[in-house]
C-alpha cells in the first residue's frame, strides 16, 4: 500500500484473522442444544413457540431445527387438535425416525433395549441373556443383539452401556469390576 502519510513507500498489509472468540459453529451447536432442551421441557412445540421460549429470532430457531431434523433428533408432525385452518407443524423428540440403544451388563444377566430419542421403550426390543464369561463373548453377544435392532428406516443414534464397577470416564476404561474380572 502506498500513501502520502508513509512517504509513498510500499509495504505489505497482512489480513488480520477474525480474533473474535465467537465461533459460528459453536453458536449453532448451542442453539441446537437449547432447542432440544426446550422441546424436552415444554413438549411438542412450533418453531414460533420455541423462538419465544428461547428468546431468539425465528430464523435462529429455524436453522437449529433444520439441523436437528437432518440428524433425526427431532421430527415434525401435524397438530390436528388446533382450530380451523391449516394445522400447525409441531416438533417433538424423534420417536419414529431414530432410536437409541441401552445395554446393561450385570453379574448374572445382561439386557439390551431400544427406545426412541424421546425415551419411550420400543415394544419387543428388550432382550436378556446370561452374562458371558469372557470379554470377547460379551462383545459378540452385545453386537448380535444390537444388530438385530438395526433397520434402514430407523438408524441407531447411540448406544449407552452400563456396567457394575468403577469407570474412569476420562480414559473410557473400566477400572474395577469386582464380580466381572474380565472387564
Amino acid at each position: 500500500v502506498c500513501s502520502p502519510t508513509n512517504g509513498g513507500r510500499l509495504f505489505e498489509v497482512s489480513r488480520v484473522s477474525n480474533l473474535s472468540p465467537v465461533q459460528p459453529q459453536l453458536l449453532s451447536r448451542i442453539n441446537e442444544a437449547l432447542v432440544l432442551r426446550a422441546v424436552r421441557q415444554h413438549g411438542p412445540s412450533t418453531r414460533g413457540e420455541l423462538s419465544q421460549w428461547m428468546g431468539v429470532t425465528f430464523p435462529t430457531v429455524a436453522k437449529a431445527v433444520g439441523s436437528l431434523l437432518d440428524a433425526r433428533l427431532l421430527e415434525e408432525f401435524d397438530d390436528v387438535t388446533g382450530g380451523p385452518g391449516r394445522p400447525a407443524k409441531r416438533l417433538r423428540l424423534s420417536r419414529e425416525n431414530s432410536q437409541v440403544v441401552g445395554v446393561t451388563v450385570d453379574v448374572r444377566t445382561c439386557e439390551v433395549a431400544a427406545a426412541g430419542f424421546d425415551g419411550v421403550l420400543r415394544e419387543g426390543s428388550q432382550t436378556s441373556f446370561a452374562t458371558p464369561h469372557s470379554y470377547d463373548e460379551l462383545l459378540d453377544a452385545i453386537v448380535t443383539r444390537v444388530q438385530a435392532l438395526r433397520s434402514a428406516d430407523m438408524p441407531i443414534l447411540c448406544i449407552g452401556i452400563s456396567v457394575v464397577g468403577l469407570v474412569d470416564y476420562r480414559e473410557q476404561e473400566i477400572r474395577l469390576a469386582a464380580n466381572l474380572h474380565f472387564l
